[in-house]
């Protein structure tokens, strides 16, 4: 796997885009999902051993703990159309059924060793609040090859406009997914709308 570069030119975009295909499948994962489908979802995974992360957190009312859902992960493959799953951790079937085991599978192959898993923040920290649903195994999650791409952005930024003022006045924080596509692409990605009810 190459090593990636966060540049929007031109010929990276063309690198890019001969090597990784734009299309992309998506599946909702939830208790009405069939067999079949996740029997070739697991195939899939065990192919691929690159992935991208990213889960939301279901609000509560106050003075409670949130709840995440859904978990987002996208199966990255050369020369392959991209899956893009979302497993709605709070319609999943019982744990007991032959659907909640093949769930159970996926999430687990996915997370398997040596499987590389991009996302914007610490894995473990963003899989946290999903241990309750015995999707993940904790030991599992120890194996994968994390990328934590937040840091990565935020280095690429500095070095590349370091006039910026958002560099010079927040320069030691972290930088939001949301903020990196407004400071990158001029647009804003406003993630109130994946938070309503």
């Amino acid at each position: 796997m190459p090593k990636f570069t966060y540049s929007t030119n031109k010929n990276y975009n063309q690198r890019a885009s001969s090597r990784y295909s734009n299309e992309s499948s998506y599946y909702f994962i939830h208790r009405e999902t069939t067999i079949d489908i996740l029997n070739e979802l697991i195939n899939y995974a065990i192919v691929a051993t690159h992935y991208t992360l990213d889960t939301e957190d279901q609000l509560q009312p106050r003075r409670k703990l949130s709840k995440g859902t859904p978990i987002q992960i996208q199966f990255v493959c050369e020369n392959h159309p991209s899956i893009i799953i979302l497993i709605e951790t709070l319609y999943l079937p019982d744990e007991s059924s032959p659907i909640f085991e093949k769930i159970k599978k996926l999430c687990r192959t996915v997370s398997s060793n040596k499987h590389r898993i991009f996302a914007w923040g610490d894995v473990e920290q963003q899989l946290l609040k999903f241990y309750q649903y015995n999707l993940f195994n904790e030991d599992g999650i120890k194996q994968i090859k994390p990328k934590h791409i937040q840091d990565k952005f935020k280095e690429w930024y500095h070095e590349n406009h370091s006039s910026s003022l958002y560099v010079r006045i927040k320069a030691n924080e972290p930088y939001s997914l949301e903020m990196a596509i407004y400071l990158t692409f001029n647009q804003w990605f406003d993630k109130r709308m994946t938070l309503a009810n």
